[in-house]
């Protein structure tokens, strides 16, 4: 059966870089109308990842946030097999690389993202964690420490 790739995490978490490196066709929410996961872009990734399917591939990745039960629902299909990859970027590693990269836009949908984020139910398929999507080096010495204390009482992420 076909394969469905997935990733899961927040913006920028590395889902592009991890998702470029799989090998296989490769699908981005981000890159089709407004990147927000609106009914229209949705179905026209579904439709292409059909296509791909059709000509042979056996894998395509899909490069979107889904951190929520909803978004992850709408690809969901008879024709497919989903198979998710959440990387387990910490929110302080995704808020410092937006700002390190001159968006401090996506600070507060980071944040906003990761409280909101659903847990993985067993009906929703093949759950893979990744963790070596980041490096805590990446962290100044002061938000390293405030990141060990976040992450001893936080969430998935």
């Amino acid at each position: 059966m076909a394969k469905l790739i997935l990733t899961v995490g927040l913006p920028k978490s590395g889902k592009t870089t991890y998702a470029a490196s799989l090998a296989h066709p490769m699908l981005s929410l981000n890159a089709i109308g407004n990147g927000n996961g609106d009914v229209a872009s949705v179905q026209a990734i579904r439709t292409a990842a059909a296509l791909l399917f059709a000509s042979g591939h056996q894998a395509v990745v899909i490069d979107a946030e889904n951190t929520t039960r909803h978004r992850r629902y709408q690809w969901q299909c008879d024709g497919w097999l989903c198979e998710w990859h959440r990387l387990m970027t910490p929110t302080e590693i995704c808020v410092l690389r937006a700002e390190m990269g001159g968006r401090d836009d996506l600070v507060p949908l980071i944040r906003g993202m990761a409280r909101a984020f659903s847990p993985f139910v067993p009906d929703e398929g093949l759950c893979i964690d990744i963790h070596d999507c980041y490096e805590l080096s990446e962290l100044p010495p002061a938000r390293a420490r405030n990141y060990y204390v976040q992450s001893a009482t936080a969430g998935s992420f």
